[in-house]
């Protein structure tokens, strides 16, 4: 049976503290007749975060401890993003434009559309191989400096669906695009499955799915009357990949 991946809730983006990085596990042997270390791998790739929440009052702060308890501990998945990273670099550097409708109106709140950001989701150009580290991307602005910035995220949505597998990747080297609005990137960690053409890929909200660091995270320190506390930390969920 497929464990289910539980979305922590965007209302929730509320921290006051947040890592969230890509970690390298190799491993070492040292070497003392020569001196140094023979260092070999990496052998694995993984997001690891740890978040603090601001205080969080009645009813969130109980939501919040019940939604940590639905999870099971370890056992249980959740899928949450970046909190720092939650769209492209061009997307939060650009001044974006307002245009109306046809007829000049606008909506009933006085705005209108924004323009000026990258789309929300482009696509797989051509098929990589799981282990691959550059993918080819189309569906950008064309001829555009700069559409993506080194460090960057990006997820993989293979058929357009976020799945249980983690699909989270960083761009090593930015880059502008072609004329036809294409772009080669290289990404860490190495791709996590096979994809295939027309593969949907998420600029925005970009996320992975991750295990609880242990069985202790997400408890909430309460400070009467109704005040709670909370960090936790957590762990790429590497067994979903297949």
């Amino acid at each position: 049976m497929t464990t289910p991946v539980y979305e922590f809730p965007w209302e929730w983006y509320t921290f006051s503290r947040a890592k969230y990085r890509l970690q390298s596990r190799s491993q070492v042997a040292s070497r003392p007749w020569l001196g140094g270390r023979s260092v070999y791998g990496p052998h694995a790739q993984l997001w690891v975060t740890e978040l603090t929440m601001s205080q969080q009052e009645d009813p969130t702060r109980q939501e919040i401890a019940a939604f940590f308890g639905r999870l099971d501990g370890q056992a249980g998945l959740i899928r949450i993003s970046d909190p720092t990273r939650l769209r492209p670099w061009y997307d939060r550097d650009v001044t974006p434009t307002r245009e109306t409708f046809t007829d000049a109106t606008v909506f009933t709140d006085a705005t209108g559309f924004e323009s000026g950001y990258l789309p929300p989701d482009v696509y797989v150009l051509t098929a990589a191989d799981q282990g691959d580290n550059t993918i080819v991307l189309g569906g950008f602005p064309a001829s555009t400096a700069g559409v993506l910035t080194r460090g960057d995220l990006l997820q993989v949505k293979p058929n357009g669906i976020p799945g249980n597998c983690p699909n989270l990747y960083e761009v090593m080297v930015g880059a502008a695009s072609n004329s036809d609005g294409e772009i080669g990137v290289e990404i860490r960690p190495r791709l996590r499955m096979g994809i295939a053409a027309g593969d949907q890929v998420s600029l925005r909200y970009p996320s992975t799915v991750f295990r609880l660091i242990d069985d202790d995270q997400g408890s909430i320190e309460m400070t009467p009357p109704v005040v709670g506390n909370l960090g936790f930390s957590l762990i790429e969920a590497l067994d979903q990949i297949p």
